[in-house]
């Protein structure tokens, strides 16, 4: 292997054989870096990335083997193995989005994969979804692989169903005597246990790990659960993890974590420092502190206990980007607290920055929206600032549930923004009350009262339609019907007193 590496410095092949025979004469540290620099190389091979999953976590390094994992889950989404490892690992650390991640990649016309994936549908509250996949499978031949049988029993399980449960464990453990499984919960009838067992089910017992390791999401839980004390000593076990003490952002998690105890007892931290939290890129710093206020408001509602700490947290992140802070108050309709910033934002920026005026005017109008105050969609005008009214676009567009006023005015500068970007195209000479033709983004007037009929989307004709000017937004050529009549699109709501 050392002689194909000298002619060939990074042969993926010959750095994994490497790897392997270091490993064997126990150079683990050595081993490790050969095989994580033949997975890096070709990260989509099936075989490097196990090689090098399997010497890192011999050698004590799980955070990179846990991550190389779940890359390679990503990339071979088709390997039971892989992708069932990386969905507990993720399920024991409490981050059940990036376990579902895993599992919206795999086929579920594969038993295994049909089976974890109802499993883990059912298991977080959704029925429906769980018996779409179930119903299928059953269908055709993966509804006979145990693969896919033994997650069906888990969740029949689950549902207080154990008479069917335990037929489909017969034909289990008829075809694998020796499934691990399926012979625990037979013992647990063997005794007379017909309720759930969580230990016996993959997903369960995965995700009991989260609350049983030192780790966030045992941390959490335990906060969630006001277990104060047992929380504290959960941070301290992670402090001494020297993997974690590696990791510039772990340690700034737990610098967090260390000043929210302090909050708790009564100290002052609004002038703590956050030592770790400054060394850190600007992303970095903010993401952290959004993941901790996450937590905070989502699981533990508004406990005063915790509502100072928040406080602190929203100063901080508004110091180093007071812009997201506007942004987050915004998006949770959080008025009181988008005022209070906004009036801090005035105070720190310079009133002579064009663009930090620019922002507070933005920011202000949009608490005006949020708020329901209803002159802005008749009174702003859009040609003067075409700019500030692309900003506003751009963070209405992004939120998806609006009241009334921020709907009217979405509705308008869309409706300007057509206007703009609409070529004008010249009309051809016609008579007194017709056109030659209607053209997308021009203005129908009265003078074609008389030729224009209003319908609904149902196909109900609407008359007595009022004067006025109103653009055409499509252009439909021809009726197929009658060739004296040409139909338009026009914007205008219509309402039933109208």
């Amino acid at each position: 292997f050392r002689e194909a590496l000298e002619s060939e410095p990074e042969h993926p092949g010959a750095l994994r054989g490497l790897s392997v025979c270091l490993a064997k004469k126990g150079d683990a540290v050595g081993a490790c870096r050969l095989a994580a620099k033949a997975y890096a190389l070709v990260p989509d091979n099936l075989i490097l990335a196990k090689n090098a999953i399997f010497l890192l976590e011999q050698a004590g390094q799980r955070n990179t083997a846990r991550e190389i994992l779940e890359l390679s889950a990503h990339y071979n989404c088709d390997d039971e193995e892989l992708v069932t490892q990386a969905v507990e690992s993720c399920l024991s650390f409490g981050e059940l989005d990036r376990a579902w991640a895993i599992l919206g990649l795999v086929d579920e016309n594969l038993p295994w994969a049909a089976g974890w994936k109802a499993s883990f549908l059912d298991w977080r509250g959704e029925p429906e979804r769980a018996d779409d996949i179930i119903e299928k499978v059953l269908k055709g031949a993966a509804g006979r692989e145990n693969a896919f049988l033994f997650p069906l029993c888990c969740i029949l399980m689950r549902r207080n169903l154990p008479e069917i449960a335990n037929t489909y464990l017969d034909h289990i453990i008829e075809t694998d005597p020796q499934h691990h499984g399926a012979l625990r919960m037979k013992a647990d009838f063997a005794i007379g246990r017909y309720e759930y067992n969580p230990l016996v089910d993959p997903i369960a017992s995965s995700v009991a790990a989260s609350t049983e390791l030192p780790g966030w999401a045992r941390f959490w839980s335990l906060i969630t659960a006001g277990e104060l004390e047992q929380a504290e000593d959960t941070l301290g076990q992670m402090a001494d993890n020297e993997e974690l003490a590696d990791d510039l952002q772990e340690q700034a998690r737990l610098e967090l974590g260390e000043q929210l105890f302090l909050a708790l007892s009564g100290e002052d931290t609004e002038d703590a420092e956050f030592l770790v939290l400054r060394a850190l890129p600007n992303e970095a710093f903010c993401g952290v502190i959004l993941e901790f206020l996450e937590v905070m408001e989502n699981s533990l509602g508004k406990e005063d206990t915790f509502l100072e700490y928040a406080q602190i947290l929203n100063a901080k992140l508004g110091k180093r980007d007071p812009v997201l802070r506007l942004t987050r108050f915004y998006a949770l309709e959080r008025w009181d607290e988008l005022k209070s910033a906004l009036s801090e934002f005035a105070e720190l920026q310079s009133q002579n920055d064009g663009e930090s005026q620019m922002i507070y005017q933005l920011y202000s109008l949009l608490w005006e929206l949020g708020t329901e105050n209803y002159e802005h969609p008749e009174v702003f005008n859009f040609a003067i600032d075409s700019e500030f009214a692309g900003n506003i676009l751009d963070v209405l567009m992004q939120k998806h549930v609006r009241n009334s006023s921020e709907t009217r005015f979405l509705n308008k500068l869309e409706g300007e923004v057509n206007k703009l970007t609409v070529m004008e195209v010249p009309q051809q000479a016609a008579g007194p009350g017709s056109r030659a033709s209607y053209q997308s983004g021009e203005m129908y007037s009265s003078q074609d009262l008389e030729i224009v009929v209003y319908e609904t989307e149902d196909g109900e004709i609407i008359e007595d339609i009022g004067d006025g000017d109103y653009e055409i937004i499509e252009e439909v050529e021809d009726d197929p019907d009658d060739e004296n009549y040409e139909y338009v699109w026009v914007d205008e709501d219509v309402t039933e007193d109208s």
